[in-house]
């Protein structure tokens, strides 16, 4: 009973802490874009608040070299 209360409890910070590093991708991706383009649009800011972390972490690169945001979101 105590482990599957512990495995409850290590799974739930799991889940925690790969949210708070999704959150903190996210955060940064919305200020380089900011920074780079100016304003988000509604559309874009909806996808970023449902990427996974690692398409998070892909936009972010790519917002590096981008000429535009369109670009940085292309396929």
């Amino acid at each position: 009973m105590l482990s599957e209360i512990k495995l409850e409890y290590l799974s739930s910070y799991e889940k925690e802490f790969k949210e708070g590093v999704r959150h903190g991708s996210s955060t940064m991706l919305v200020r380089l874009i900011k920074t780079k383009f100016g304003e988000v649009t509604i559309t874009y800011s909806a996808r970023i608040s449902t990427a996974s972390n690692e398409q998070l972490l892909e936009w972010s690169e790519k917002t590096l070299f981008a000429s535009n945001i369109d670009e940085v979101f292309q396929k």
